[in-house]
C-alpha cells in the first residue's frame, strides 16, 4: 500500500513538472488588440485615451476618449450614423475635442475643421459583444476661448486607432 501510495506521489509530481516546463500556456490566448482604448498622433506626439463613455444611442455611435494623464483633462468626441463597416467623412460637430479642468471646467474646445478630410473608417462591429474597432484621421480647429488669443489654432489626430465597447 505505501509502495502504490509513494508511485502515486512521484507520477502526480512529474505530471505537474513536465506541465510547468511547458512553453505554451494553459489558458486561452488573447488576440492581439482586444485591449479597449482610442489612440493617435496629437500634432506628432503620440496620444492614448480612455474609452469608458463610448456608447450607441439608436444608429448613431459616440467613440469618446478621455486622457485623464495629466492635470488637465483631455476628451474626443466623434459621432455618426452607423450602417456597418466602411469609411464615415465627419464634418461640422460631427467630432469634438475639449480640455477640462476638475472634469467640469471647459478650459478649451477645437471643432472639426471642415476644410480637411475628416473620416472615420469602422473595420469591425459587433453587435453581440458592441465592440467596435477602426480607425481615424482628424483636424480640429480652435473655437473656445477667443481663437484669436491662442498658439495652437488646429489640432490634428493622425492615425488613430480605436477599439471600444459600446455603452447602451
Amino acid at each position: 500500500m505505501k509502495k502504490l501510495a509513494c508511485l502515486i506521489l512521484i507520477g502526480i509530481a512529474i505530471l505537474s513538472f513536465s506541465l510547468s516546463c511547458s512553453k505554451q500556456p494553459l489558458c486561452c490566448v488573447v488576440p492581439p488588440h482586444s485591449e479597449l482604448h482610442v489612440t493617435a498622433e496629437k500634432n506628432g506626439a503620440g496620444w492614448t485615451a480612455d474609452p469608458q463613455y463610448s456608447a450607441i444611442h439608436d444608429d448613431t455611435v459616440v467613440i469618446s476618449g478621455t486622457n485623464f494623464n495629466s492635470t488637465i483633462e483631455e476628451t474626443l468626441n466623434m459621432q455618426f450614423i452607423i450602417s456597418g463597416t466602411g469609411n464615415y467623412p465627419l464634418k461640422n460637430m460631427q467630432a469634438v475635442y475639449y480640455n477640462t479642468l476638475g472634469r467640469d471646467v471647459i478650459t478649451s474646445e477645437y471643432d472639426l475643421d471642415d476644410s480637411s478630410a475628416n473620416s472615420v473608417n469602422v473595420l469591425t462591429y459587433d453587435k453581440n459583444t458592441n465592440i467596435i474597432t477602426g480607425n481615424f484621421n482628424l483636424k480640429l480647429k480652435h473655437i473656445y476661448p477667443d481663437s484669436a488669443n491662442t498658439s495652437k489654432n488646429t489640432i490634428q489626430f493622425l492615425n488613430g486607432t480605436f477599439a471600444v465597447r459600446l455603452n447602451k
